[in-house]
């Protein structure tokens, strides 16, 4: 078993607590690499919270269960801590960790939609998608939100 957490540093501009819009039916979006024959998967895998499923040996679950197609070897992982919003305060920060068995995320990519509030006004920004920069513009404030520069990482503990 092997804890990975997810670490995020952006530029943002007026807002914090930037997080998926439903943690607990969000599905986190990872590009998978095999530990056994070291071969990183096509495709990128999602898991989600709220997701479970059975391990084959029977005992126990996990929010993950690949079988690697070079190898045939079964790994695992669980979404071991709740979600950190993002505040921005501090660069990287940490956002989420994952305990692995016979895998390794090398990759992540923010699917879905997030929120975030503004700084000053409280404002609720509901709809945030991060394929790319974001910007909006805060009423109560008086001046344009962004989050820009995002740089996601993942590192071994």
């Amino acid at each position: 078993m092997v804890r990975f957490s997810l670490y995020l540093s952006a530029e943002v501009n007026g807002v914090t607590d930037l997080a998926p819009a439903d943690e607990t039916s969000y599905s986190y979006t990872f590009r998978v690499k095999c530990n056994s024959c070291r071969e990183v998967h096509d495709n990128f895998m999602g898991m989600c919270r709220s997701d479970e499923h059975e391990l084959p040996s029977g005992h126990g679950s996990a929010h993950l269960v690949w079988t690697c197609k070079n190898c045939q070897r079964t790994s695992t992982a669980v979404i071991e801590s709740p979600f950190s919003p993002y505040t921005g305060e501090k660069h990287p920060q940490k956002l989420l960790t994952l305990e692995c068995r016979g895998c390794e995320p090398v990759e992540f990519v923010p699917q879905g939609v997030w929120t975030a509030r503004g700084v000053d006004s409280n404002t609720s920004f509901a709809e945030i998608e991060l394929d790319e920069d974001w910007y909006d513009y805060d009423e109560k404030a008086g001046e344009e939100v962004s989050i820009v520069e995002m740089e996601w990482s993942i590192e071994r503990k």
